[in-house]
Parts: structure tokens; C-alpha cells; sequence
């Protein structure tokens, strides 16, 4: 009978008809993690890479010094972007009953900050993560431009007179430079935490929710105790004194070029 297509052929010559062909399942499948991690190192292995294996931080995953570290450094990043945006309640309590007088002109726009701030933040990264994936060569520099607009917008609110100073300094500059900051750290998990990513996500994720929790009562107290203008000064210092070191840590575990030819 002829065949229908060449590979047929290929087919039969390989494994011709007359002879058994046996196949030796001499392991289980690959349900468990270490299983997955065995075929994906075989599978490496096959067909290896040379960006790869030049690369001193490409067959590190899920364990190591330097996956605990990013994953540490995207906690403090998430803490320090949304625990500020979400603590706003204690900043418009102050500057409600303290700071300003309700027959300000602008004081109704001391309300729009808590919601501008993370809307900015949310919309940003529609023209951030598209950026970063298909340029990450430029990620470092984005997040860096993103820690320094971060404690511009706290120092400038420290030193606004005005609402709308405020609204632009807290609500607007802040918020721009925490989507530069935060969205190219968190893509990075992808490559540093496989099997684990789910453990990964949960330490991730806690840091809005613990930031929640400190911020509030830090803030409080150091805007009772010294004031609109030095709590801001402080609370850029511990921004930065978090911030900086995070950013040394949070870097791809791939190289450039190899993340730049996935993303074509």
C-alpha cells in the first residue's frame, strides 16, 4: 500500500513492522515537583542553550541565595508601593482636622488623592508592562527613575502648602513612580520561582497587607508627634533606606538577550 505522506515512510523505517518496540516507563510521570524539575533539567540538558550556560544565574530556581533575595526585595517593593496609597485614610484625617481649614477653597480635593493615587497606578501599568517586556533592557533603569520619583513625591508633599500641591505630589508624582517601580520587580517572579511560585505569590502579595498594617500607625504617629513636614521628610528616608537595596537585588535571573529574542 502506499504511503500518504513522506513522514510515513520515515515512520516505518525507524520501526519496522515486524519487530516489537518496547517502551520502558522505568519512572513515574512528572505529577511530582521533583519530577518536574528532573525532566525540565533533562530536557536542559538535550538541547542546552549557550546564553544559558553562561549565564551564572540561569539554572537557579525556587531555592538559593539569590531567589530568596528577589523574593524579599519584590516583599519590600509591594510593601512600600501600596501600604502608602492605602493608608491614606490617616494622612486626610490630618489634613482635614489639622493641616488645613474646611473654608480652604480646595479643600475638597484632599479626598481625590486616596483614590488617584492607585488608579494612577493600576492605569500606568497598561503602558508600563508592555514597555518592559518587549524592552527589558531598559527595566533597571525604569524602576530606578521609579524609587527616585517615589521620594520626590513624599518630600514634595512634605513641603506643599495647598491641596492641589498635595494632589500632585502624593497623589500624582508618587503614584507615577511607584508603577515604575512596581511592575517591572513583580514580572521578574516568573523567572526566579517556578515550582514554589505559588509559595512565591503568597510572600509576594503580603506585603500589601502587612504594609497596611505598619504604615497607618508609623504615619499617625510621626504626623502627631513632628508634624506635616518632617513626617513626610521621614517617611522618604525610609523609603529610600528600603527601597535602594531592594532595587540591588531585584534583577532577571535571565539574560538580556535570551528574554529579548522570547519577546521578538
Amino acid at each position: 500500500m502506499a504511503s500518504l505522506h513522506p513522514s510515513e515512510d520515515i515512520a516505518l523505517e525507524r520501526y519496522p513492522s515486524n519487530q516489537d518496540v518496547d517502551v520502558e516507563l522505568d519512572s513515574p510521570p512528572p505529577s511530582s515537583p521533583a519530577n518536574w524539575q528532573r525532566a525540565l533539567s533533562e530536557t536542559d540538558s538535550a538541547a542546552p542553550d549557550t546564553a544559558l550556560e553562561l549565564h551564572p544565574m540561569a539554572s537557579i530556581v525556587d531555592s538559593g541565595f539569590h531567589a530568596w533575595a528577589f523574593l524579599f526585595s519584590a516583599f519590600t517593593v509591594e510593601f512600600l508601593v501600596w501600604s502608602y496609597p492605602y493608608s491614606y485614610g490617616v494622612f486626610l484625617n490630618y489634613y482635614q482636622n489639622v493641616l488645613f481649614s474646611p473654608d480652604d477653597p480646595q479643600f475638597n480635593l484632599l479626598p481625590l488623592i486616596g483614590t488617584l493615587s492607585p488608579g494612577i497606578i493600576y492605569i500606568g501599568s497598561l503602558l508600563v508592562l508592555p514597555f518592559v517586556l518587549r524592552y527589558p533592557g531598559y527595566r533597571s533603569l525604569i524602576t530606578l527613575g521609579g524609587i527616585i520619583l517615589c521620594i520626590l513625591g513624599l518630600v514634595g508633599a512634605g513641603f506643599s502648602t495647598r491641596p492641589l500641591y498635595l494632589v500632585m505630589t502624593q497623589g500624582v508624582v508618587f503614584s507615577v513612580g511607584a508603577t515604575m517601580l512596581f511592575f517591572p520587580v513583580v514580572t521578574l517572579l516568573v523567572e526566579w520561582w517556578c515550582i514554589k511560585r505559588g509559595l512565591a505569590n503568597g510572600i509576594l502579595n503580603s506585603g500589601t497587607g502587612i504594609g497596611g498594617i505598619v504604615v497607618p500607625f508609623l504615619a499617625d504617629a510621626l504626623l502627631r508627634r513632628f508634624g506635616h513636614r518632617l513626617a513626610f521628610l521621614i517617611l522618604a528616608g525610609v523609603f529610600g533606606v528600603l527601597a535602594f537595596p531592594a532595587y540591588m537585588f531585584a534583577k532577571p535571573r535571565l539574560p538580556i538577550t535570551q528574554i529579548t529574542a522570547a519577546n521578538p
